[in-house]
């Protein structure tokens, strides 16, 4: 990632990569970063995020609507998941392994 990129990517990383496949709009991230920022804040805020969103499409961690989005709409990105090409889910939920950690033993 970038240098200017860095400063929130903790947090964008912590809260996209802990919902999968939900779609977030910059200000819904803003609100997660800096709760109580005044708008002044905020604005510098979203631009370190932004910065954050590009570089991690650019690396192909999100997805996002920009090209689909008209001028002044809000672009929605989110963490991709693991689908097939078809971008359904590669299992059906009955297909998941059960797992019971006391068999291990």
């Amino acid at each position: 990632m970038e240098e200017g990129a860095v400063k929130y990517a903790n947090e964008v990383i912590n809260l996209m990569g802990a919902h999968p496949g939900r779609r977030f709009k910059v200000r819904h991230i803003v609100g997660y970063v800096a709760p109580n920022s005044t708008p002044k804040q905020r604005a510098s805020i979203r631009v370190g995020i932004q910065r954050v969103l590009y570089a991690l499409e650019t690396n192909g961690q999100i997805c996002s609507s920009r090209a689909q989005t008209v001028n002044g709409g809000d672009a929605e990105y989110w963490w991709k998941t693991a689908t097939s090409s078809s971008c359904r889910p590669q299992q059906k939920p009955q297909q998941y392994r059960q797992h019971n950690c006391a068999y291990r033993f």
